[in-house]
């Protein structure tokens, strides 16, 4: 089919994140959390590995029992039950007390 429909060459080339990207990564507001081992605000345990290619997506249950969502590259090696540090930058974070 795809000799019939012109897709007889896809150009070669390597997967690029754009989590690697410093101006994506200076708008991303998934910036607020990060992993970080040299200034983790909290440790949690990955409840969940999202991988979406280019990103992956970690849920991450933090003491207390509440779970972060912390986007990382998509190359990230976090599986289930890691314990991993997590960044929080808390002057771009907003709390809610409900």
């Amino acid at each position: 089919m795809a000799d019939q429909n012109g897709w007889v060459a896809v150009p070669p080339g390597t997967r690029t994140s754009t989590y690697n990207n410093p101006n994506y990564k200076k708008a991303a507001p998934s910036e607020h959390l990060r992993l970080d081992r040299n200034s983790a605000t909290v440790n949690g345990e990955v409840l969940v590995v999202e991988r979406l290619g280019g990103q992956t997506y970690l849920y991450v249950k933090i003491a207390g029992g509440d779970t972060l969502i912390v986007q990382t590259d998509g190359d990230n090696s976090s599986q289930l039950r890691n314990l991993v540090p997590v960044h929080i930058s808390g002057d771009l974070c907003h709390l809610f007390d409900l």
